[in-house]
């Protein structure tokens, strides 16, 4: 594989693994949303990652089953918000320059449009393992928040009715 497939690969792997990240949450979300009070929120689910974290985020310190998690979710939500700003580089970043090197290729992302001031993202130059890297962290990320969801939803299905 030439360096160039190699990026690309890396991208795909990033991307793969980020939906898979963001299955979690959304199921994370629809757990909640069956365990909350009716009058306490809106039944539908955010379409924007931000949405969805402000939704677990209160959902975390107003449901009684959940407190006992409420940490947990706290921190891998905080993750995701830390990589948040990498995924639109990565996703929506278009290649604007390249760099060669003997065993590595250097790529600089850049987005045309973007939030107005202050959240304009310069662009960034990543390399094929920094994309890996951070792709790994993102699957880790989603291996424990798919495990963190799957023991509340085994609690909650064990819970006498």
């Amino acid at each position: 594989m030439n360096k160039y497939e190699a990026f690309f690969a890396a991208i795909g792997r990033f991307v793969l693994n980020w939906a898979d990240m963001e299955m979690a949450l959304d199921l994370l979300v629809v757990h909640g949303l069956s365990k909350a009070e009716e009058s306490e929120i809106d039944k539908r689910i955010p379409h924007e990652l931000g949405g969805k974290i402000k939704l677990a985020r209160r959902f975390a310190g107003s449901i009684p089953e959940w407190k006992p998690h409420r940490t947990r979710i706290n921190m891998i939500l905080r993750r995701i918000e830390a990589l948040s700003a990498t995924r639109h580089d990565f996703i929506h970043g278009a290649i604007t320059e390249h760099q060669e090197g003997r065993r590595t290729l250097r790529v600089k992302l850049a987005r045309i449009l973007q939030p107005k001031k202050p959240t304009e993202r310069p662009p960034v130059t990543v390399t094929t393992g920094k994309v890996n890297v951070t792709a790994r962290r993102v699957y880790k990320l989603a291996d424990d928040l798919w495990s963190l969801t799957s023991g509340m939803v085994r609690q909650t299905e064990a819970e006498p009715k």
